[in-house]
């Protein structure tokens, strides 16, 4: 297990607890993590952990992966190495076993992902909502999409939702479920959506 302490310029982006094996960096949002920038591949780069080392790989970006400053194809890295993709900074972490323990029994970090888990619980409680067609009969819709809105609160969508200044529009008029609303607001809730 480790973290990511992703930037963008100077501001800081987010923080990451990863804890999979493996984990894709890319602009399209079937990656782990979505960076939403044009000099970002549609999947970039990916992570992995095998034993007590991690690793980066470039797979195969138009503009390449920088570990510490130099182009790589794959690299080991360590605590306190930057990795630069596009224009993001990511800082890698180790995280000692006793912080492993501690970041097990917190909930997890909503800014930028839902745990697989836990999105398969919301999703199955999603599925008990019935939908009315036009012509009054039941109709089962699926959900395709998640994001936060600025207030932090995660929603599924039946069609691609676009962006605008008050949160998310499916402009199909498909299904909106509120999925989970325990969270706080995130100035970076645009970087959220994920195709599932």
């Amino acid at each position: 297990m480790y973290k990511l302490i992703i930037q963008l310029d100077k501001d800081h982006v987010d923080e990451l607890v990863i804890k999979r094996d493996v984990t894709t960096v890319g602009r399209r949002a079937d990656n782990d993590i979505r960076l939403d920038d044009t000099t970002v591949s549609s999947h970039h780069a990916q992570f992995s952990a095998a034993g007590e080392k991690a690793y980066v790989e470039d797979l195969g970006s138009t503009n390449g992966t920088y570990v510490n400053g130099e182009r790589i194809k794959v690299q080991a890295v360590a605590d306190g190495d930057v990795i630069v993709i596009g224009k993001h900074k990511i800082t890698y972490r180790n995280l000692p076993e006793e912080a492993g323990v501690q970041a097990s029994t917190e909930s997890p970090d909503a800014t930028m992902q839902i745990d697989r888990r836990e999105l398969d619980r919301l999703l199955v409680s999603a599925e008990r909502v019935v939908v009315r067609s036009e012509d009054g009969r039941p109709a089962r819709k699926v959900l395709n999409w998640i994001a936060q809105d600025p207030k932090g609160i995660w929603w599924g969508f039946e069609h691609e939702p676009h962006a605008d200044n008050h949160g998310w529009t499916d402009t199909r008029n498909g299904v909106r479920i509120l999925l989970k609303e325990d969270t706080a607001p995130t100035p970076n809730w645009r970087n959220t959506l994920q195709k599932i």
